[in-house]
């Protein structure tokens, strides 16, 4: 398999290890020369015990004259929906695009949402918690057991700057990328949009019904540098089933909190990312009776999470090519996070409900 990576940064190193890992063939590009020598001399070796000389380092001009079975986009948000249209035209198989997938803006979403209607390669989004084992095993539970009248949904990413900075130690701070811009694709409703996604995910598979609104309150700060982005976020969800839903993310809290939490009326479970260093848990327990309860825990390295994503585009190219399902990395799943995110983000400054409406990609005011 040939992988093209646009982005040469923490997460084009991620991708890189796990591809070169199930055999592929790799070229990694980036418009700065910077990184593509911190790549090979800093990131790559420090985290992987040394660089790999397989893996191509090349600048966009050479990138484009490839051929590649698929291409990841590992860039800055603001830069995807662009390397998208360029990444259609080197006409791989697959498209991955990583978190966020856009930018809180309308133009942009709708955009994205029409190249994803008529593009021929697959087109997945690196919303990669969706296929860890941890939140398997959780649908798995919910499957197999009943939760009885589901009461509540509960979606939390609490953590900190910190170590998304030590993983891109050449920034300063937030303020010297996108991190530190909420309107660029940063602050934690973007940024930690893994929490509204999960809580998406989890909502689909208890059948909680469409997402009719949203309601959200946020701190936003200013950044150093004249910009602004929200430091914490809290969003109450509205489907037509009328089970609450409550997803809350910051980029403050140092003790790190990720979790998805379902309660009913007969059990309770919990799935939950890092509640130790390279520990990932799921737990359910009765509602009925404290004592019958189940307790998981799933050992995890960092790039187990990118292992996952390899493994479920492995299969998508192993399938009939009739089959348009494209699993849970999908793309469009991917982009109704981010049209929920920019809603939240509106309602937070509005202080009002917003509606949504996902077949028009738009959202309005209650």
């Amino acid at each position: 398999m040939r992988v093209g990576i646009y982005g040469a940064g923490s997460i084009g190193n991620h991708l890189a290890f796990s591809s070169r890992k199930i055999g592929a063939s790799v070229t990694v590009c980036d418009i700065s020369a910077d990184a593509l020598d911190r790549f090979q001399k800093q990131i790559y070796p420090a985290r992987y015990g040394g660089f790999d000389p397989s893996i191509a380092l090349v600048r966009p001009d050479e990138f484009m004259k490839s051929e590649f079975d698929v291409v990841f986009i590992g860039t800055p948000p603001e830069t995807h929906l662009e390397l998208l249209e360029q990444a259609v035209r080197l006409s791989p198989k697959l498209i991955c695009i990583e978190k966020p997938v856009s930018t809180p803006d309308l133009r942009v979403i709708q955009s994205f949402a029409k190249i994803i209607a008529s593009a021929n390669p697959i087109i997945l989004a690196g919303y990669n918690h969706r296929v860890g084992r941890n939140t398997t095993f959780a649908l798995d539970l919910i499957e197999k057991y009943n939760l009885g009248k589901i009461q509540k949904l509960e979606s939390v990413v609490l953590e900190s700057w910190d170590g998304i900075l030590s993983a891109h130690p050449w920034l300063s701070g937030p303020e010297d990328s996108y991190l530190g811009f909420t309107d660029r694709g940063g602050g934690a409703t973007f940024e930690h949009s893994h929490g509204i996604d999960l809580w998406c995910l989890f909502a689909e598979k208890l059948g909680l019904g469409e997402i009719q609104s949203v309601e959200a309150e946020a701190k936003f700060v200013t950044n150093g540098v004249g910009g602004v982005y929200d430091e914490e976020i809290e969003i109450k969800i509205e489907t037509t089933s009328g089970v609450p839903g409550v997803v809350r993310q910051d980029v403050k809290t140092k003790e790190v909190q990720k979790w998805v939490e379902v309660s009913g009326s007969l059990g309770r479970i919990k799935s939950e990312i890092g509640i130790r260093p390279n520990e990932d848990s799921v737990n359910w327990k009765s509602t009925v009776d404290p004592n019958i309860s189940l307790d998981c825990r799933v050992n995890k390295m960092r790039y187990d999470d990118f292992d996952q994503e390899l493994n479920e585009i492995l299969r998508l190219l192993s399938i009939n090519k009739e089959d348009k399902s494209t699993g849970p990395l999908s793309a469009l799943s991917a982009l109704r996070t981010a049209l929920i995110a920019t809603a939240s983000i509106h309602s937070a400054k509005i202080s009002k409900p917003v509606n949504l409406d996902f077949n028009n990609w738009n959202f309005y005011p209650r």
